[in-house]
């Protein structure tokens, strides 16, 4: 698998560049421009807490979140910004 695959994954990828909830399997979400979170799911429970230590101040972009123990994401909603969420 070439390192494209390797990083996509391979159920490929969802950019999420609008306030609406993505709800899907979420194996990691790549922060693609300053971002603030409104909810990040895990079993229905917003753990965004767990990940992000400020939400008040944006994620900058590059940054690469995962889930821990082998969890995935099941949704994830933006007060703004853009991520691509690697499915």
């Amino acid at each position: 698998m070439s390192g494209i695959g390797k990083m996509a994954g391979n159920n490929g990828t969802y950019v999420l560049n609008n306030t609406s909830e993505a709800t899907m399997k979420i194996k990691a979400i790549y922060i693609a421009e300053d971002t603030i979170f409104t909810k990040i799911t895990i079993n229905g429970v917003d753990v965004k807490g767990q990940y992000i230590s400020d939400n008040s101040i944006p994620v900058r972009a590059g940054v690469m979140i995962t889930p821990k123990g082998g969890y995935l994401f099941g949704s994830v909603q933006l007060t703004y910004g853009q991520v691509s969420l690697i499915l």
